[in-house]
């Protein structure tokens, strides 16, 4: 047996490691760790930093040189990409790919290298088939909102909820999307200031320089829509001796009883109306039928779901059905940062924080038993 297995964790959509204390993946590392040592094995456990709105092509570079700088050159690797992050992955190890773009070269050989040595690739709310929320990001107002939501989410995972007046505003924005644009995206602005009011210029010239980033940058949302995702789909291959798996996630539907579930916080119905909105965008899907899957993945999403996901089920960001690939090791009820532990339990070290109110009540079983699952699929 090799000595020391490496398993590579790479971020999706907004694209950060860390700010401050928080992490993007401290959860999943502490179950994957826990399973490891569980299992007497040695693995190292690596979060990648990628560019958060690049080309899924300039992200799968910076995954190459995060690889390429660890690991020897023979030690296995399994490749962990949560939402845009599997496609990251994916495209990394396509055979014959050519990630070099924008007079950055890439060395072939080393590309091949690295590639030959990936054993596993595991997609987590990956959009496979595209969301239609990358087609409203796309819009002048939704550039806008995304980068507010990406502030909010920082926010959110590091130190809790928004404060019940930001939420309220942001819950009337959402409400606003498809009228009044002009004035929405003013609030917009002054929601971002009063956010970012409450940090230390350190911090705040941090969160900023993100921000800035996520704007600058935005050849990814165009090809997270469906149609770029169909062109990426018909240009890179799966590679021989690969694993590839995928953990599916649904939210329960915004309505009455995910209302309940909420519970009658002000802050929480706040953040619900948040999420309602955004569920609604992601769920304008198209063409998603049962007869793009095997068998064996419909079944997976019975077992999970107790029946097949409608094109319109969502985790909040990806349609669900846009989410399976190779084998579905965990089909579970959870929103789209659920399943990276961020939901609210704040019992445990680090303390998790919910992203959005989705009213699905995702906890900490279901996040072990799909991280156990995962580790399980990694074949170290």
């Amino acid at each position: 047996m090799v000595d020391r297995q490496h398993v590579f964790l790479i971020p999706g959509f907004f694209g950060f490691t860390s700010f401050g204390e928080l992490s993007y993946f401290a959860h999943v590392r502490r179950a994957l760790e826990g399973e490891a040592a569980r299992a007497g094995l040695k693995v190292a456990i690596h979060d990648v930093a990628v560019p958060p709105t690049a080309s899924i092509r300039a992200r799968a570079r910076a995954l190459l040189a995060a690889v390429a700088k660890v690991g020897g050159t023979a030690a296995p690797i399994h490749l962990i990409g949560h939402s845009t992050g599997g496609l990251d992955a994916r495209l990394l190890v396509s055979p014959g790919v050519s990630l070099g773009d924008g007079g950055e070269g890439v060395d072939p050989g080393e590309l091949e290298r690295v590639a030959a040595r990936v054993r596993t690739v595991l997609t987590v709310a990956t959009p496979h088939r595209g969301t239609p929320a990358a087609t409203f990001f796309r819009t002048i107002f939704g550039r806008q909102l995304l980068r507010v939501l990406s502030l909010a989410t920082i926010v959110v995972l590091s130190a809790g909820p928004l404060p019940v007046a930001a939420l309220a505003t942001l819950a009337r924005i959402t409400r606003r999307l498809d009228r009044e644009l002009g004035l929405a995206g003013g609030l917009l602005h002054a929601l971002e200031e009063q956010v970012l009011r409450d940090f230390t210029p350190v911090r705040r010239g941090e969160l900023v320089a993100f921000l800035e980033q996520v704007g600058a940058e935005s050849a990814l949302v165009t090809q997270l829509a469906p149609e770029g995702i169909d062109l990426l789909n018909a240009g890179i291959g799966e590679r021989e001796g690969v694993r590839y798996g995928s953990i599916v996630c649904c939210a329960r539907r915004p309505g009455l009883g995910a209302l309940l579930r909420v519970g009658p916080s002000p802050t929480a119905l706040a953040s619900h109306a948040v999420f309602a909105a955004l569920h609604r965008i992601a769920g304008r899907a198209q063409g998603l039928t049962p007869d793009l899957f095997e068998p064996a993945q419909l079944a997976a999403l019975r077992v999970g779901f107790g029946a097949v996901p409608r094109p319109s089920d969502n985790d909040g960001v990806v349609p669900t059905l846009s989410q399976p690939w190779g084998r579905v090791i965990a089909a579970v009820w959870a929103d789209h940062l659920d399943i990276l532990g961020h939901f609210d339990a704040e019992r445990l070290v680090p303390p998790h924080h919910d992203w959005l109110s989705s009213g699905t009540r995702f906890g900490p079983r279901p996040f072990d038993e799909a991280w156990r699952r995962a580790f399980g699929f990694l074949a170290i």
